[in-house]
């Protein structure tokens, strides 16, 4: 899935860890279902249930709409955080043809398309050699195209000071479902970082990364980050079933 990280607090230990993974499992804010069996990996174990978030309380149309995530008292989702995150993103996605714009002619654009550069960070990371190549590009052509997407785009070096100011403070957490696990991981799981769990078998993980595949795709006013996930699977664990449920569970 697409990773994202937090920093554990020092204390925290596994046993902490599996204890706040279990409490997601309460009765009193939880719904038990069956945990379906994985494929190709028979058990002589009883089968054992997993526990589901409740659905978030119906708010009244005049009321704000309420996170039915209760962990962000340690660490709140900044609304905005999330749509810098994407202006970001759709800097680095230029469509080639904006440098028209800063004086490129639009038969070079062209030629730089057919040879399946489309954005003007595709023009940037190309070499000026391979560009030169491209039929009908001189070398001066080149260096005033690549001039161009660099003003177009966020590319070049800055300082340390610069990038604590522009990019640091455009991190947010995201919460994991549980306040106690959020607890350990300072306030949940950290933007633009990489976060790992470990632990003994059956100890939570799988459920905790379903639980995130959801949650990261809920729409920020239900303490989401209406963002996409990427699943990478290497265990034959991921039950889209489980996905369902749980997304069902929060509503």
């Amino acid at each position: 899935m697409a990773a994202v990280a937090a920093q554990v607090s020092p204390t925290a230990t596994q046993d902490d860890f599996a204890a706040a993974v279990a409490s997601m499992a309460s009765p009193s804010n939880q719904t038990s279902v069956e945990k379906p069996k994985a494929k190709g990996r028979p058990r002589k174990d009883k089968p054992q249930t997993q526990s589901l978030p409740s659905p978030p309380a119906a708010s009244s149309p005049s009321a704000s709409a309420a996170s039915p995530i209760d962990a962000h008292a340690s660490g709140d989702v900044h609304m905005d955080m999330a749509s810098d995150v994407e202006d970001d993103a759709d800097e680095d996605f230029q469509e080639i043809e904006k440098l028209q714009d800063a004086g490129i002619n639009a038969a070079d654009l062209r030629k730089l398309k057919e040879a399946g550069l489309n954005t003007a960070m595709a023009v940037i990371y190309t070499t000026k050699r391979d560009l030169c190549s491209i039929k009908g590009l001189s070398e001066q052509k080149v260096e005033k195209i690549q001039e161009a997407a660099r003003k177009l785009t966020s590319a070049g070096f800055i300082t340390g000071s610069e990038f604590v100011r522009t990019k640091c403070k455009k991190r947010f957490r995201l919460s994991t479902g549980s306040s106690k696990v959020d607890q350990l991981l300072g306030g949940g799981v950290e933007s633009c970082s990489i976060t790992e769990f470990f632990g003994e078998f059956r100890c939570g993980k799988t459920q905790l990364c379903h639980s995130l595949s959801v949650i990261a795709q809920m729409p920020q006013s239900y303490g989401g980050a209406n963002g996409k996930v990427c699943y990478i699977d290497t265990e034959n664990t991921f039950r889209p079933d489980r996905i369902t449920q749980i997304a069902q569970a929060f509503g």
